[in-house]
């Protein structure tokens, strides 16, 4: 998410709640500074968990992740309902008869991914 789109998120998440929305679910496929869930330096912002405030402060009752990087951290981060959905049975489902018996290797940069 963009700094522009994420902006432009709260801001009609903000107008929905202000107009009477009832309850409100974002629903963020990709979850913008979700892997900055820890200091790893002195005075390290913790951005995951300052998005988790921009949400709430919007008036999001839910918010709803696609394979988030660190589940107890983004969990820790909201005091709303978090939801996250994992894809690796998906995926698994639709690689396991393309690939038949073939040997593969799956690569990440760390051991999060």
């Amino acid at each position: 998410m963009s700094t522009a789109n994420c902006a432009v998120s709260f801001f009609f998440t903000s107008v929905l709640k202000d107009t009477a929305a009832a309850r409100l679910a974002a629903v963020a496929p990709y979850l913008g500074y979700a892997r900055k869930d820890r200091r790893t330096q002195s005075r390290d912002p913790l951005a995951a968990r300052y998005v988790a405030r921009m949400f709430e402060d919007a008036g999001t009752d839910r918010v709803v992740t696609v394979d988030v990087h660190n589940l107890a951290a983004f969990r820790n981060a909201f005091s709303c309902q978090t939801e996250n959905l994992g894809t690796r049975g998906t995926f698994v489902r639709h690689y396991v008869w393309r690939v038949g018996k073939h040997e593969v290797s799956v690569y990440s940069p760390d051991v999060g991914g």
